[in-house]
């Protein structure tokens, strides 16, 4: 993508979150995403999670020269990184100007959770063709859960009623906690997708990966994996 000219330097930012970010969270978006949009956009990523605070305030913005000075990087790198964090779901961006100029808010998202980041028609393959099928294996054997079952086993856990009683009526929340229900509801990212399941273009996913090391053999091959 071409950067606009009003993307400069000079520029504003503020920062918001749409969740949290958690050590499991960096650990997949490092594992999982890092392949796919470099270091930079990572160490972009990452620094603005630092950066972050709970609420965002227009005057509580910086000069994107401020970034610029932090990673070591110019303009367009800026630019770059900025737009492969959005492609994959990891941030939205919004611009306005006003009496000050130009300035953008960066919305941080968290990862997906590796389970649909493999089930997901685009990203998992796209890792698959910047990390090769031994080291794409690898992650997924690292990020696989495998709970131990046994039919023998006989569950005795306990519910939350066993355990805990109110001194109040349950059918009449208190206004306190019906607040608390709104204010916590986030919105979720938009995630980029072309299709699901049965319904997914194979066709247009062996033009599109025409010049990658995948070869079409291999798409039927490691199609099931993705939908498991």
């Amino acid at each position: 993508m071409q950067r606009p000219d009003t993307f400069s330097p000079q520029a504003g930012f503020v920062l918001t979150k749409a969740g949290h970010l958690s050590d499991f969270d960096e650990k997949v978006a490092i594992s999982l995403y890092q392949p796919l949009i470099g270091p930079i956009a990572m160490a972009l990523y990452l620094s603005l999670w630092q950066e972050v605070k709970d609420r965002a305030l227009v005057t509580d913005r910086r000069l994107q020269l401020w970034l610029l000075d932090l990673l070591d990087i110019d303009i367009d790198q800026l630019f770059n990184a900025r737009v492969k964090l959005e492609a994959v779901g990891l941030l939205r961006t919004y611009t306005q100007v006003d009496s000050l100029g130009r300035y953008y808010a960066y919305e941080l998202y968290a990862p997906v959770a590796p389970d649909a980041f493999f089930k997901d028609d685009l990203l998992g393959l796209l890792l698959y063709d910047k990390v090769g099928e031994k080291r794409y294996d690898e992650l997924v054997g690292q990020f696989s859960l495998k709970p131990v079952r046994r039919p023998e086993w006989q569950e005795i856990t306990a519910s939350f009623l066993d355990v805990f009683r109110f001194d109040h009526d349950l059918s009449k929340e208190p206004p306190a906690v019906v607040a608390a229900k709104s204010d916590m509801t986030q919105k979720e990212a938009t995630r980029p997708r072309l299709g699901t399941g049965g319904g997914y273009d194979w066709a247009l996913v062996k033009a599109m990966l025409a010049n990658s090391n995948i070869q079409a053999g291999q798409l039927a091959t490691h199609q099931e994996a993705l939908y498991q």
